[in-house]
């Protein structure tokens, strides 16, 4: 025997479902988010080594510098030890001594960021060489000496990021400028592991100097050698219009806040006319 269905129990059913899946997503978002908290500290841009800014593992268990880089660097202190600590005031409460060390020595500078007379657990490192490095740390309790077991990171220090524009591309005839495209060259230089992306600003001029295309970014292959770029609209004069390349970054020097080196950074995109020929002219026949 065959029973008609309900539509409100079903409905209900429907409704109860959809409730419990709302609950399921809202439980991950707040475990991720939780997850991420603690993988953070407060709001001093720095995280657990190991994470990135997004919370998920990185690829490179490294930390990843740019030389030249002067960088904060923090390890949390033993709760049981200073129980009252809080790192928004670094100088109060830090029952313990931290002793810092960098491999090789000559690789790293390590000072102190909070106008401390001696090194705490939270420091400032100057990366002085290119290479494979470590960042080492020992806590020591001011009560008993006692020192707690090594906690070491990696490092890696790799280039500043490069850029030389290259020769200007071949001239190109039309009877109008706009929408011709260009393959611009230039060689660019970064150490990065994946993800590899180079970051490069330009601007375009007119050949009356004034800005055709202002100032944006591109994000390129760190492999790649040309950029093509496209005269808009706006284009409607002959001669030479100018590519300036202003910046080059990548992800590591972005994080180091050490600019990238930019040479030869003008290239010249020259557009000459294709004459409109009028009609011949000759005596008429008689």
């Amino acid at each position: 025997m065959k029973y008609p269905i309900n539509k409100n129990n079903l409905k209900t059913i429907n409704m109860k479902k959809m409730v419990r899946n709302l609950l399921i997503i809202s439980t991950m978002m707040i475990l991720s988010s939780a997850a991420l908290m603690a993988q953070q500290l407060g709001t001093t841009g720095l995280y657990q080594h190991g994470s990135n800014s997004s919370g998920t593992t990185t690829v490179e268990n490294t930390d990843s510098v740019t030389l030249g880089a002067q960088l904060d660097y923090y390890v949390q202190p033993d709760p049981a030890i200073s129980p009252s600590y809080v790192y928004t005031s670094p100088l109060a409460n830090l029952n313990s001594t931290f002793a810092w060390t960098a491999a090789p020595v000559a690789s790293a500078t390590i000072t102190s960021p909070k106008n401390a007379s001696v090194l705490t657990n939270w420091v400032s490192v100057h990366w002085t060489a290119l290479g494979a490095a470590s960042l080492s740390v020992v806590e020591t309790a001011s009560t008993g000496t006692c020192p707690g077991s090594t906690k070491t990171i990696a490092a890696r220090v790799i280039n500043i990021p490069t850029f030389t524009g290259g020769a200007a591309p071949a001239a190109q005839c039309a009877s109008t400028p706009a929408g011709l495209i260009f393959a611009v060259p230039f060689t660019l230089s970064s150490d990065l592991n994946l993800p590899s992306t180079v970051r490069v600003n330009y601007t375009v001029y007119n050949p009356t100097g004034t800005t055709l295309i202002a100032a944006q970014d591109v994000e390129l292959a760190k492999a790649a050698t040309s950029i093509n770029i496209t005269l808009p609209a706006g284009a409607v004069l002959y001669g030479n219009y100018k590519v300036t390349f202003n910046t080059v970054s990548d992800r590591i020097s972005r994080k180091s806040s050490i600019a990238g080196i930019v040479s030869t950074p003008d290239v010249l995109l020259t557009v000459n006319p294709v004459p409109t020929t009028g009609p011949i002219y000759h005596l008429p026949n008689m």
